[in-house]
């Protein structure tokens, strides 16, 4: 195993560097196998190296952190059974219904020059009567820098003057994984401009170092990482969980276990980053899943075919809407780009979920 406490404060070139290149040179010279496995004790490293830097108490603002201890047995979510998630789509997805506001541009380079406003119509069994037509917008993606875009303000406006009912986002805020600070102020600036009648709740992505919650806590956003969460709507009830997103092992076998049995008449949502952990959801029987990462392939062939997913599902499930089991499994093309600063015949997106009671 590798020796953590290497010096890597001074280069070869003789050029002292911060204390947050430090702890990602001990990242990078740490072979692959041996990285993995250490990734997130050195992540937190250089998360309270950020800290330090802007004078702050890494220990009281962190998010607590997942203990190694359990590494082993978190390997359990990277053994997906796909065959048997396989066996359970229905390929007719019965229900569904899906219109869009208008077709996205087949190529976007730099930034998301147009979003694709798509909108799905989903029954759920058991659903309370007051709380059929709610709104849900599915955010996810982002991966915000420095720059501020048009696209943004013409959404925020288009959102404002009708606002959901809930909007949930599965990660990524950020675009830069190891240097979130530049791009704070677009990312705070785009959350001001959110709106929702009863409340934004997310999680973060592989992108979202920890350190960014003491930065986004003021924000009216509430992160609900590996905690369940009741949202209460006139008479009715919503079950939120939140599933971690900065790693795929992360998710804690202990917070799933401890989840209740699904209650009828209670819709129960699960929020994650990653479409993989499908197979982690499913025994807990949620109407609705909804996940991001992919980007819906981003650079696809003209038939919509993805190329990059980053993620152990099918392909044909990186991106759209479908019927696994008895929940609604949806993927997120979502704003931004990974690596690459184009989509091809992938449009950005957001989608807004309208659900209807009665029995499918």
């Amino acid at each position: 195993m590798a020796n953590l406490a290497m010096d890597c404060g001074t280069p070869q070139s003789g050029r002292v560097l911060s204390p947050i290149k430090q702890e990602r040179s001990a990242l990078l010279s740490i072979s692959g196998k041996d990285r993995y496995a250490l990734a997130d004790s050195i992540r937190v490293r250089i998360e309270i190296a950020a800290y330090r830097e802007h004078g702050q108490d890494a220990h009281a603002t962190l998010i607590t952190h997942p203990t190694s201890s359990k590494f082993m047995r978190r390997k359990q979510w990277f053994t997906i059974p796909i065959p048997s998630l396989m066996d359970k789509v229905d390929s007719s997805a019965k229900g569904l219904e899906i219109s869009h506001d208008r077709a996205g541009p087949w190529i976007q380079i730099g930034m998301p020059r147009r979003l694709v406003w798509k909108r799905a119509s989903l029954p759920f069994q058991e659903m309370p009567t007051s709380l059929n037509g709610l709104r849900i917008l599915h955010l996810s993606d982002l991966h915000l820098g420095r720059k501020w875009g048009k696209p943004y303000d013409v959404f925020l406006n288009k959102l404002q003057e009708d606002p959901p009912d809930l909007i949930f986002f599965t990660g990524d805020f950020v675009e830069d994984r190891y240097d979130h600070r530049g791009a704070l102020p677009t990312v705070r600036r785009f959350l001001a401009g959110l709106k929702a009648r009863h409340g934004i709740y997310a999680i973060f992505g592989n992108h979202d170092p920890d350190v960014m919650y003491a930065y986004l806590r003021d924000t009216g956003i509430r992160f609900i990482t590996h905690q369940r969460e009741i949202i209460t709507i006139a008479d009715a009830r919503i079950e939120l969980i939140g599933f971690p997103g900065q790693a795929r092992h992360d998710l804690d076998p202990d917070f799933v276990a401890s989840l209740p049995l699904r209650e009828a008449g209670l819709p129960r949502i699960v929020l994650s980053h990653y479409p993989d952990l499908l197979g982690a959801a499913l025994p807990l029987e949620p109407d609705l899943y909804l996940c991001g990462h992919t980007h819906g392939g981003q650079i696809c062939l003209p038939n919509g075919w993805p190329g990059l997913t980053h993620d152990g599902m099918p392909r044909r499930f990186s991106k759209g809407i479908h019927r696994v089991g008895q929940t609604w499994y949806a993927v997120s093309n979502g704003f931004g780009f990974t690596g690459i600063s184009i989509r091809l015949f992938c449009p950005a997106e957001v989608v807004e979920f309208v659900l209807r009671g009665g029995q499918e």
